[in-house]
């Protein structure tokens, strides 16, 4: 009957485990369930609200997915190190060759802040890839996630951001639409462009996926930005090899958004990508020409409409 006294307490937590396929759109108001914010110094990555967005480019991002949601965002002022958002523990027992997800949003701005996204292998931390670039629209990523599969079923990722050299708060960051899911068996094209654009004409680009589709590509365009769904009507189409459409019959002056999915045959597609937008421009005026100014002025306001100054 001689015990000693109990110890005084200890603690652990386990770890959040989530099942792939697993997808996490950032549409709440602080970070998902099980996902962790940590940094150096700076940070965090918020998922609400507002800051002032870097003031390089003319554009911000909005949701990814056009559900009038939100993203997880960086506003960079100068003294961010190894902010860190890192996932859960992601089982992926009941998927075959998996692959991890996402989007990113950034201005195109130079000497760049980075985001360098990570696996964890039970003990260590390894690069997958580093962000560096911008384009002022989301752009889609997408990474074999095989080899960074540890003690058999699991994967643990993290994006970490840092500052560059230069005016960091010329470009903020933003992640959208994080997935774990298997291999898709059609791959997504990347890298919308858009050229060559007139009133009525513009020429639609991207890049092909590194498994090309056998069937070409379909794209679609619009004059709002509500995103196309898997049995949406496609715009036009194109054969396979050729990556870019030309568009006509466009209205001057108009903002124009688009995008594109692979066709692998049958009925095989990938996702849309997400949109790429351009603005064609104002239809050539006609003489004689007469412009009064009585409408659409506003003391100390830049003019609108096909109108610019300098």
């Amino acid at each position: 009957t001689d015990y000693s006294d109990w110890t005084s307490m200890s603690s652990f937590t386990t770890p959040l485990e989530v099942n792939a396929p697993y997808t996490e759109s950032f549409d709440g108001t602080s970070a998902p369930t099980g996902w962790s914010l940590s940094a150096t110094t700076g940070g965090p990555w918020v998922f609400t609200g507002s800051f002032t967005w870097n003031t390089y480019c003319s554009s911000s991002p909005s949701d990814n997915t056009g559900n009038s949601g939100s993203f997880a965002r960086l506003d960079h002022s100068s003294s961010d190190a190894d902010v860190i958002m890192e996932t859960p523990l992601i089982n992926v027992s009941a998927v075959t060759a998996p692959v991890i997800e996402f989007y990113h949003w950034a201005c195109n701005y130079s000497p760049a802040n980075s985001t360098v996204v990570e696996a964890y292998n039970g003990s260590t931390w390894s690069t997958v890839a580093t962000i560096a670039s911008g384009s002022a629209s989301w752009t889609y990523y997408s990474y074999d996630a095989t080899s960074y599969v540890y003690n058999t079923n699991y994967l643990k990722f993290r994006f970490r951001a840092s500052d560059g050299t230069g005016t960091s708060f010329y470009m903020d960051q933003a992640i959208d639409d994080f997935q774990v899911i298997a291999a898709p068996s059609c791959s997504q094209a990347t890298s919308l462009v858009s050229s060559s654009v007139t009133s009525s004409t513009a020429t639609i680009g991207w890049s092909a996926p590194s498994s090309a589709p056998s069937n070409g590509y379909e794209y679609y365009y619009s004059t709002t930005n509500s995103a196309p769904t898997s049995s949406t009507t496609a715009s036009g189409s194109v054969s396979a090899g050729t990556t870019s459409a030309a568009l006509s019959g466009l209205t001057g002056n108009t903002t124009y958004y688009y995008w594109v999915r692979s066709y692998c045959g049958g009925s095989d597609y990938s996702d849309w990508t997400s949109s790429a937008n351009f603005t064609t421009l104002c239809d050539p005026g006609s003489i004689p020409f007469t412009e009064g100014f009585e409408s659409g002025t506003v003391q100390g306001t830049a003019i609108t409409g096909c109108w610019s100054q300098e």
